[in-house]
């Protein structure tokens, strides 16, 4: 049951915050799109991977227990944040592929199919 649960619900997030990124970044160019989000993503990513442990001993340290407020509010941010940035990432890497495969007017018709791509690439 608990698997259902998360499964739509992560599903959900995902297609959420995917479409959100697709109307409010540049949602008239395709092209400066998947750069920006490509490029965003991976730069929120490894920042986010190299502050991590700075932010959990910087609230710590304002709190001094682990289980305060504090710390699980920057930790639950910083995943957030991640969360959102690895979503960027691969919207900006999916419509890369899209406009170099299917054009730039890339619509759900788009003869192109993407397993060959993983076959290419392997």
């Amino acid at each position: 049951m608990s698997l259902v649960v998360f499964v739509t619900i992560s599903i959900t997030w995902w297609r959420g915050a995917w479409n959100l990124l697709d109307y409010y970044v540049f949602p008239t160019h395709r092209a400066l799109r998947a750069l920006v989000l490509t490029l965003a993503g991976m730069t929120f990513n490894v920042l986010g991977f190299l502050c991590y442990p700075s932010l959990l001993r910087w609230s710590r340290r304002i709190t001094c227990r682990r289980e305060s407020y504090v710390f699980g509010t920057v930790k639950r941010l910083v995943l957030l944040l991640r969360m959102l940035a690895s979503v960027a990432h691969w919207t900006g890497v999916w419509d890369a592929v899209d406009g170099a495969f299917c054009g730039e007017e890339a619509t759900s018709d788009c003869s192109f199919d993407y397993s060959s791509l993983g076959t290419i690439t392997c």
